[in-house]
């Protein structure tokens, strides 16, 4: 009977695995109440954007548990409405208030404190979308923009070196930095690659301080009065600088020092390496990329994709953090880093 007992959980243990690697074929819930309490876990749905629903809060693209995905979506400018594509969810603890924000043709609610919340932190839409035919051409900079805090445009955009940019920390511009040079410096195209950006417009900043990146070096600038921030970005697969991405290497060590600097390596997930830290994605310079990437929520064990790495400089601390079947290591101070996006 023992025996029998163990067979079915371990059948049962294989079918739960499986329900979890397939969750990016999902089409996504309502909302996210039904995942409350899994926190730090990414998931990745099916949506089709809408502006009907209602949602709450949506600073930092983080919402009541509540509240519609598909309008979500919409509202953080991942998806335009009636616009297909996957969305990746990271499920988040409760806040004391979510502020009400208008954004992209959609006004959130404004609440107190609730128990649970969800941050959209990606999304791609489909090719073959119905409202993604067209994408306009950037235009030099987003000065025309200014005023419109917090509406995302998504352009397209081939990447040069030769503008005049200022700021890009955290790639915010001043609003009248050129956007093809921008782009590069985000490290979202390389110098003559083409594909669509997705920036956000911004209030101006207090200071615009200088750096180095990718090939490309901005200016400083003090008090300016408007900004934009290059919020992700996606070559085309036609583009010329675009023909493959490198295989990973193990970990970036070999890396440290290029603080700032944006590499794109293709990766096939697993959860057999050992990683430190991945609070906001960001881990010792030492950790396995593909086992980071997993824990990171931008693959599933055995899935190839491809990702970006930024080189940072060393933390003081490390924390374990549990997500997507992969548990990190705790540290102390480590004198590089890395962090991973899409």
């Amino acid at each position: 009977m023992k025996h029998f007992n163990l067979g079915r959980l371990v059948i049962l243990a294989v079918m739960l695995l499986i329900s979890v690697v397939t969750k990016a074929q999902e089409t996504a819930p309502a909302n996210m109440k039904a995942y409350r309490g899994n926190n730090g876990s990414v998931y990745t749905f099916q949506v089709t954007g809408k502006t009907g629903g209602r949602i709450w809060g949506g600073s930092d693209n983080v919402y009541t548990d509540d509240s519609e995905i598909a309008t979500a979506a919409v509202h953080a400018g991942v998806l335009r409405a009636g616009q297909s594509g996957t969305v990746r969810i990271k499920v988040l603890s409760g806040r004391s208030s979510y502020p009400s924000l208008s954004r992209n043709g959609v006004t959130s609610i404004q609440y107190g404190s609730w128990d649970g919340s969800y941050q959209i932190i990606g999304g791609n839409a489909s090719s073959g979308s119905s409202s993604n035919t067209q994408v306009s051409v950037a235009p030099a900079n987003m000065k025309a923009y200014k005023g419109k805090n917090g509406s995302v445009y998504t352009f397209q955009v081939t990447g040069r070196t030769g503008g005049r940019i200022w700021g890009g920390s955290d790639n915010v511009y001043t609003d009248d930095s050129e956007i093809a040079t921008a782009a590069v410096h985000a490290g979202v195209l390389r110098a003559g690659q083409s594909g669509t950006v997705r920036i956000q417009v911004l209030s101006g900043r207090s200071s615009y301080p200088s750096l180095s990146r990718n090939g490309v070096t901005s200016n400083q600038y003090g008090s300016w009065d408007g900004s934009y921030q290059i919020l992700s970005g996606n070559a085309s697969s036609s583009s010329s600088s675009n023909t493959q991405a490198s295989a990973a290497p193990a970990n970036m060590k070999a890396y440290r020092g290029k603080n700032g600097n944006v590499y794109t390596f293709q990766v096939t997930g697993k959860t057999g390496g050992r990683i430190g830290g991945g609070s906001d994605n960001v881990y010792t310079d030492d950790s396995d990329i593909a086992t980071a990437a997993v824990h990171a929520g931008l693959v599933s064990p055995g899935g190839t994709t491809v990702i970006k790495v930024t080189v940072l400089s060393g933390r003081s601390s490390y924390p374990s953090l549990s997500r997507n079947g992969v548990t990190s290591i705790q540290y102390g101070s480590w004198d590089g880093s890395y962090r991973l996006s899409r």
